[in-house]
């Protein structure tokens, strides 16, 4: 069940966004005219000002915006949401203080309002508090019906700026358990274990996608990487060619992109490079150095003792 504050933001979204996503900027203007001359006639009409301030918010004019909202404020101290759509709007402002001062009004008040923890929570790591701020975002994520994947990437990203990669990653596998392996959640982790050299873990992160993702030309290259970075030539080649079928198993018109002619480009150049590695893996399969010759003497030997045997 929806809370009662959500359902007064999504009225006000409701008449906008649709607006919004059909009609461009000029269109917005023309609205945000339209509706000047509405409040001229109106000047008492709080929500006249709280629609005219979305649509400045819309278009990032967020002081417009602002004043918008404080206009409404002061017409009807009491109209829902005012000092949650100012703080959002001080947060793009980065008054970062004044909106956490707003938001914990209102939260002492609204104690279930997701969107206003999600916001507080971006005022919080803007000011560097990041311990506030990643327990916000926990509130949020737990707090909305469907959380969206940024929300648990903002929060990851937060403990990783502040050089707390562990937690991050502890939070990325929240993340995969509440939403499954998308590919930013898995990207992210990666990418912060390669940066430490934790090639495995890295590799176990890709394996968690779907094997349709998984087995794309930008995975299996990404996964021949990291196989190289362990010294794994082999594996690493594997990977390769498969990433380049991949290519070639694409619409003509997909193959032609730039990324994925650069792409193929860097995967034979990849290929090229591992020659060495792949010669030196192959050689290892077999006896070298003094010990090495002994033993194939000795099996050498050995077979011709058999054939004697048979020959008998």
């Amino acid at each position: 069940m929806r809370k009662r504050w959500q359902i007064g933001v999504t009225v006000v979204i409701a008449v906008l966004v649709p607006t919004s996503i059909a009609l461009g900027h000029g269109d917005v203007h023309e609205r945000i005219a339209a509706l000047t001359e509405e409040i001229e006639q109106q000047p008492g009409d709080a929500a006249l000002y709280v629609r005219r301030g979305s649509l400045y918010a819309l278009d990032e004019s967020w002081a417009q915006a602002l004043l918008d909202y404080e206009s409404a404020g002061r017409v009807e101290p009491s109209a829902p949401n005012i000092d949650f759509l100012k703080a959002k709007v001080l947060v793009e402002l980065e008054e970062n203080e004044r909106a956490v001062a707003l938001l914990d009004s209102v939260l002492s008040q609204e104690p279930e309002h997701a969107d206003g923890y999600l916001i507080r929570a971006r005022a919080h790591v803007a000011l560097g508090h990041i311990d506030e701020g990643t327990d916000d975002y926990t509130r949020a994520i737990a707090l909305f019906e469907r959380p969206a994947p940024r929300y648990y990437l903002e929060r990851a990203r937060a403990l990783i700026d502040a050089g707390r990669v562990d937690e991050a990653l502890a939070a990325l596998r929240e993340a995969v358990a509440d939403l499954g392996p998308l590919p930013s959640l898995v990207e992210l982790a990666v990418e912060e274990e390669e940066k430490r050299g934790h090639y495995e873990e890295a590799l176990r992160w890709a394996d968690l996608l779907s094997p349709t993702l998984r087995h794309s030309p930008r995975w299996r290259a990404i996964a021949g990487n990291l196989a190289h970075q362990l010294g794994q030539a082999s594996r690493a080649e594997d990977e390769y060619r498969k990433a380049l079928a991949a290519i070639d198993a694409l619409p003509p018109a997909r193959q032609g992109t730039e990324a994925m002619t650069a792409l193929r480009t860097e995967l034979t150049s990849r290929l090229e490079t591992l020659a060495p590695s792949l010669s030196t893996e192959a050689a290892s399969a077999y006896p070298t150095g003094l010990v090495g010759q002994g033993l194939a003497l000795a099996i050498l030997v050995a077979l011709g003792i058999l054939v004697v045997r048979v020959r008998k």
